[in-house]
């Protein structure tokens, strides 16, 4: 039998703690960051870009509305 894997992705950056961003990325294959609009800076976009790298966390992003 064939085994399967499942890759588990996160939106993140939403106004969650850093400390809740950084145990997120525990668990998680790919983090999809808010990038404006609906929530995220500039700031949060990058911590939150330097605790995937960390943790070895595939990036994307998660555009606004706008």
């Amino acid at each position: 039998m064939k085994r399967r894997r499942i890759l588990l992705e996160c939106d993140l950056g939403e106004g969650e703690s850093p400390a809740r961003t950084r145990a997120l990325m525990r668990w998680i294959d790919a983090a999809y960051i808010a990038c404006g609009g609906h929530a995220g800076d500039a700031a949060s976009m990058d911590r939150c870009v330097a605790l995937a790298k960390r943790a070895g966390v595939l990036v994307g992003a998660h555009p606004g509305p706008w």
